[in-house]
């Protein structure tokens, strides 16, 4: 075959060579707007700080000035009632001396900060907003470590200009999880890629909790695409001119197949082990309700359930380990919200809002514990009948398809080889015969 003469191998390589192009001009493109986008971040930071550094300087300056104008009125108080005290305590003089003493004396400037409008009012000292106790004041009391005089608000709160790191980001030297060694980030990164948040999502609910699992996804989909598209490729330069066509057909449709197998992939394990996790919440619930009616804490419970849940469901026995660690870190309650927004299951964002509302109200958690574990037994078993119920409906198209058939096929097979056989012995011909002669009597 002359392969230079060839117009549909030089249209595969053209097409080929234009995907590339238009790849990593989309890589470069890429590169400049995060490129931008960290710039305008980094200057938002730099005027955020500026902004943050002249307000607490202003907030310095202005209590400054008003603890100058407080002194400043104390002491013309002072003054004031040091001289009506004296006035007091001297002894009555004639009018002459009044006088005399009264020419003699200076008479001092009245500060601005004791300048009434009315004459007859009295001054008065600023208002002070808050009151601190003094540096370095111990309260000796045997209550000061106790938790009911503290505040139970513990979760960080983080700053809205802050986003939120993902875990590819953060610089670390650990490989191990990537599938394909170090070409796993080059080959990841010549795949585009659509609906990130919603795949990370899925991500998580399937287990994969890698810092590299994106990375390692999307570089298993080049793989997949690059080997199907040059297995096609050699196949067209062997494949006689006839076969060229349908090669090229699979070459455009195999690979979109093998690009959408990981992610159905992972689809289906997020689902089963999000229905592995609903089914074990209830078990889960009361090994938690005997460890605190027993007087253990909520992380030394939830430890102590993951350990022997292990066995038996090992998925909400890994995710309970997860939400321990992450509660000896933070707090237990972002553990457990992170729990929530990581599993997506309606029964462990029940859970957590139940854990949340007990921890801040001062509930009963065992009683709550108990009432919700029976709610949640027969939500299930509702559900299990719902499914039960429409198993029959489900039923009905296979069997109509498969077995219908073969009913059709033994009921009419009888008279389909009568009819086979009046045909064959001559059947048409004595109808023909018969209607003759009743025209020819009619006649």
């Amino acid at each position: 075959m002359n392969l230079p003469v060839n117009p549909l191998f030089l249209t595969f390589w053209s097409l080929l060579g234009l995907l590339v192009l238009l790849l990593i001009v989309r890589r470069i493109v890429k590169w400049r707007t995060h490129a931008r986008a960290l710039r305008e971040y980094r200057e938002a930071e730099y005027q955020a700080a500026l902004s943050e550094a002249s307000r607490a300087e202003a907030d310095e300056v202005r209590r400054a000035s008003a603890a100058g104008s407080s002194g400043t009125g104390r002491e013309s108080l002072d003054s004031a009632s040091g001289t009506d005290s004296d006035a007091v305590d001297r002894p009555e003089v004639s009018s002459y001396e009044k006088s005399s003493a009264a020419a003699s004396e200076t008479v001092l400037p009245v500060r601005p900060s004791v300048i009434q409008a009315d004459r007859y009012q009295a001054w008065s000292p600023p208002e002070v907003e808050t009151w601190e106790p003094p540096a370095g004041l111990v309260y000796d009391v045997s209550w000061a470590d106790q938790e009911l005089f503290r505040s139970h608000e513990t979760s960080f709160e983080e700053p809205e200009h802050i986003p939120k790191v993902k875990p590819e980001d953060v610089p670390t030297s650990e490989t191990e999880d990537l599938a394909f060694g170090p070409a796993t980030l080059a080959m990841a990164s010549l795949m585009p890629m659509s609906d990130e948040a919603r795949i990370r999502a899925e991500l998580k609910q399937a287990g994969f909790h890698q810092p590299h699992a994106m990375a390692n996804l999307q570089a298993t989909r080049f793989v997949l695409v690059g080997g199907t598209i040059g297995m096609f490729a050699v196949l067209l330069l062997i494949v006689p001119k006839v076969l060229e066509i349908p090669v090229l057909l699979g070459m455009i449709s195999v690979p979109l197949f093998f690009w959408a197998i990981p992610r159905m992939y992972i689809q289906g394990r997020a689902k089963e082990r999000k229905s592995q996790i609903e089914r074990a919440m209830p078990d889960m619930l009361d090994m938690l309700n005997m460890c605190v009616s027993q007087g253990l804490t909520i992380p030394t419970s939830l430890r102590r359930i993951a350990i022997d849940l292990k066995p038996v469901y090992p998925d909400l026995a890994s995710e309970l380990g997860m939400v321990v660690h992450q509660g000896e870190v933070g707090s237990m309650t972002v553990a457990l919200n992170n729990f929530g927004e990581r599993m997506d299951v309606p029964e462990v964002d029940s859970f957590v809002s139940l854990m949340t509302q007990a921890e801040k109200m001062g509930t009963n958690v065992s009683d709550a514990l108990t009432e919700y574990s029976n709610t949640m037994r027969e939500s299930l078993r509702q559900r299990t009948d719902e499914k039960a119920n429409n198993a029959s409906f489900k039923l009905m198209f296979p069997t109509v398809l498969l077995m219908m058939p073969a009913v059709f096929l033994f009921l009419m097979g009888p008279a389909i080889l009568e009819l086979d056989q009046f045909f064959n012995q001559g059947g048409l011909e004595n109808i023909s015969q018969g209607a003759e002669e009743i025209r020819n009597f009619a006649q």
